[in-house]
């Protein structure tokens, strides 16, 4: 009996590690960009969007990961959150050129025209010298 008992005892431990482990495990954004480059958008929303609670405690999400969550938002066609995602890392950089060509691009999608066209003269005051984001008003 006593066999037994401590086989179930190492058994229990061993899941417990393993739990600690894997609830406790550190963000790797490398990881974050691998499942974004696979197309798995709906388990990134789930896994880390969706639930920050899931993520740890000391980590400081910066704007690229929003960035890679806004992008995930607007694959699966959830272009209202992807703007906040997109807002979120603005606020962090706000010079971060992807992110206000995507925030452009969805506001258009949207039919939100007069704040798309003042996105983008945001951009242009930002970028005074970029004749590309001047085609953009057209």
């Amino acid at each position: 009996m006593s066999k037994a008992l401590a086989n179930a005892l190492a058994l229990m431990l061993i899941m417990f590690i393993v739990w600690v482990y894997k609830r406790h495990i550190k963000f790797n954004k490398a990881k974050l960009k691998k499942m974004f480059d696979k197309g798995q958008y709906v388990r990134i929303i789930d896994k880390y969007a969706v639930n920050t609670s899931k993520l740890p405690s000391d980590l400081i999400l910066d704007k690229e990961v929003y960035l890679i969550f806004a992008k995930c938002y607007f694959e699966t066609g959830k272009l209202r959150d992807s703007l906040l995602e997109l807002d979120a890392s603005l606020r962090i950089n706000s010079y971060y050129q992807e992110a206000y060509l995507l925030k452009i691009k969805i506001l258009k999608l949207l039919g939100d025209f007069s704040r798309a066209t003042s996105t983008v003269k945001e951009l242009i005051e930002l970028y005074p010298d970029q004749q590309e984001y001047k085609n953009l008003l057209n």
